[in-house]
């Protein structure tokens, strides 16, 4: 008997398993969809087979699914046919046709058939849930590698938050009324320029990529961006890869006490000392600092997934992209940054979560890398840093969006921002212009 048969049959899992049985809340569900012919229509993409605790449920589904998929309709016939074909697997509820006749007779109300089915889906979720706990259990104790045993628990984990339902036609309409209704959050990056080209701030759903050279501030750009969140109460994460957390947020205390971020440096003076103390007890606190250098994929889908998860977060700051690791040996590098990009925007929509990416362009200024390895393609809008050499002047340069105009920030002759002292920090020069 393996590991995993012997904690499927210990008494206590046992016990957990069979308090996520809604036999009921089944019974019901599939008295509707043999009595009602919208019914089906209302239960399509929120349940399938797989989802029913009872076995035979689940081949009763299973041959509605199959009947309804060639065009028959719910009547008299089709009730029949389903009753003799399931005759056998059925017996233990006293015969096919006896059992149909007792679904009919309990079903819900088409209108609860939604509902009804979501019951069925997460009790089933809950399930897996079990089953992914146990294997993970397992893993850790007899798994050769425990690199692999976390990666395999973390892509289990995701595939239960996915769910991987499809969706009718009329469920996507309604979904997009919804959201007319109720739209998406939309956070303020606190840089009005670049909110304004933004559609308003950092949607959640959208991944959003800021790319530049070497020392074009990138780093300041997130920074500054994610001080800005925390003053207006935004709960966030920010996967430092590359600066140290303790070094983002010395130049966020220089900028907010008003003092050159050198002056913490060295012997700081008492005075400094006591407002820098009162500072830190006072600030706001909603960053969620992931410390990674050298930080891998798995590490940081782990990381994004707790954020949001067990702390609440409504985005994410990756700086940057191209230092996550962990790249398998058997795939390029640009296939590992492929893939990192398309989880990243994937796990924005399924999270529902802003993901800012910072990344790293060539020395000319270009963006070869970026897009070959996708994250042009990934990112709903993607800016170029763009700046002076060696002064503070800078603009964004917006090579794509899906879902709105294509406009730069600023210009060379008309630049959007400055990087200034204390800190040092992005400043939006269009609040001066008026």
């Amino acid at each position: 008997m393996s590991a995993i048969d012997a904690l499927n049959q210990a008494p206590a899992v046992q016990h957990l398993v069979s308090a996520t049985a809604c036999n009921e809340v089944e019974r019901m569900l599939l008295g509707a969809l043999l009595n009602f012919p919208a019914a089906w229509g209302r239960a399509l993409g929120r349940v399938d087979a797989g989802d029913f605790f009872d076995p035979a449920h689940a081949r009763l589904f299973a041959g509605i699914a199959e009947r309804r998929g060639a065009g028959k309709t719910v009547d008299a016939a089709l009730l029949a046919d389903l009753g003799r074909a399931l005759d056998g697997e059925l017996k233990d509820h006293g015969g096919g046709i006896a059992y149909i006749a007792q679904l009919v007779a309990a079903a819900c109300p088409p209108m609860a058939v939604p509902d009804y089915a979501d019951q069925v889906r997460d009790a089933a979720r809950r399930r897996r849930l079990m089953d992914a706990a146990l294997a993970a259990l397992v893993a850790a104790a007899e798994g050769p590698d425990v690199d692999d045993a976390i990666s395999a628990t973390i892509s289990t984990a995701e595939a239960l938050i996915d769910g991987g339902r499809s969706k009718t036609r009329a469920e996507v309409l309604r979904t997009a009324v919804a959201a007319m209704e109720k739209p998406a959050p939309v956070y303020p990056t606190g840089l009005p320029a670049l909110d304004r080209a933004m559609g308003g701030g950092l949607e959640v759903g959208r991944m959003y990529a800021f790319a530049g050279k070497g020392k074009s501030g990138k780093s300041l750009l997130a920074g500054t961006i994610s001080a800005n969140l925390n003053r207006a109460g935004v709960r966030h994460a920010y996967a430092a890869l590359e600066m140290g957390a303790k070094e983002i947020e010395l130049r966020s205390m220089a900028r907010d006490l008003d003092v050159n971020a050198m002056m913490f440096r060295g012997n700081v003076s008492t005075h400094l000392l006591s407002r820098a103390g009162l500072y830190a007890a006072e600030a706001p606190d909603n960053i969620r600092y992931l410390d990674m250098p050298g930080g891998t994929a798995d590490q940081l889908r782990s990381e994004v997934l707790t954020a949001k998860h067990r702390h609440g977060c409504a985005g994410a700051v990756i700086d940057y992209w191209q230092l996550i690791g962990g790249r398998d040996r058997t795939v390029t590098e640009e296939e590992h940054l492929r893939r990192v990009a398309e989880w990243l925007a994937a796990a924005a929509k399924r999270l529902s979560m802003w993901m800012m990416i910072l990344a790293q362009l060539a020395d000319d200024g270009e963006a070869t890398a970026v897009s070959r390895t996708g994250l042009t393609r990934n990112a709903d809008q993607v800016f170029f840093i763009r700046g002076e050499p060696d002064g503070p002047s800078r603009w964004l340069e917006m090579k794509a969006s899906r879902f709105t105009p294509v406009a730069d920030v600023g210009s060379k002759d008309r630049p959007a921002f400055a990087i200034e002292s204390p800190g040092p920090h992005f400043r939006d020069l269009s609040t001066l212009r008026g």
